[in-house]
């Protein structure tokens, strides 16, 4: 008897799983019949591929947004936010002892930067890839602040880095350049325009 109603059980688990097939071949030929290409995609696509310096398509110039393919992944500017510096008067005459005071004749910017780590190993990473340049003059400004993290990234895995400029008022394009370290490729991402600032915009700071 108990030989019998194993055998029942089993044979309903079989009809089970036989008709799950069924209905999924089902749908995998109604894909098929709506689009061929899209099944084409969806069966060669698989799992990520599997060479060492994994990074996505090359979908146009580098801009805010956008993934910019690198040798071990990717990274995007998600956003760009430039701000003038403090005066004399907006400060109150008090400008002696403030920390990181960032003067009007000079602006802030602060980007966040999304990395990638399209590679089977752990990415070491540095906020010193990225620097900011000010229209066309060769000189660039290093980064001042940065989201303080361990500078790791699993294979797989993104982060999202803040990282701080400070730079003079300048007329021109601002340009978010990076370094990348595997192919020493450099990468210019256009942040938009900055104004000069005014003469004497400096005036009734204290002077060391």
């Amino acid at each position: 008897m108990t030989e019998q109603v194993v055998t029942a059980a089993w044979y309903k688990d079989a009809r089970l799983a036989f008709a799950a097939w069924t209905a999924l071949g089902a749908a995998v030929l109604a894909a098929a019949a709506a689009g061929s290409s899209l099944s084409l995609d969806l069966l060669t696509r698989g799992a990520p591929a599997a060479h060492e310096h994994a990074t996505p398509a090359n979908v146009g110039a580098p801009e805010i947004g956008r993934p910019i393919p690198t040798s071990f992944g990717s990274f995007e500017v998600a956003s760009a936010i430039k701000t003038n510096g403090l005066t004399a008067k907006a400060l109150a005459g008090r400008t002696h002892g403030i920390h990181s005071l960032v003067r009007a004749s000079k602006q802030q910017v602060t980007t966040s930067v999304l990395l990638t780590n399209g590679l089977k190993r752990t990415l070491e990473y540095s906020p010193r890839w990225f620097s900011l340049r000010i229209g066309k003059a060769g000189k660039t400004y290093p980064v001042m602040v940065w989201t303080r993290t361990t500078g790791s990234l699993v294979s797989g895995a993104s982060i999202d880095l803040n990282l701080g400029f400070v730079a003079p008022r300048k007329a021109g394009r601002v340009w978010l350049l990076f370094r990348d370290p595997g192919s020493g490729r450099h990468v210019s991402v256009d942040l938009g325009r900055s104004y000069q600032a005014p003469a004497g915009v400096d005036a009734g700071y204290h002077h060391h």
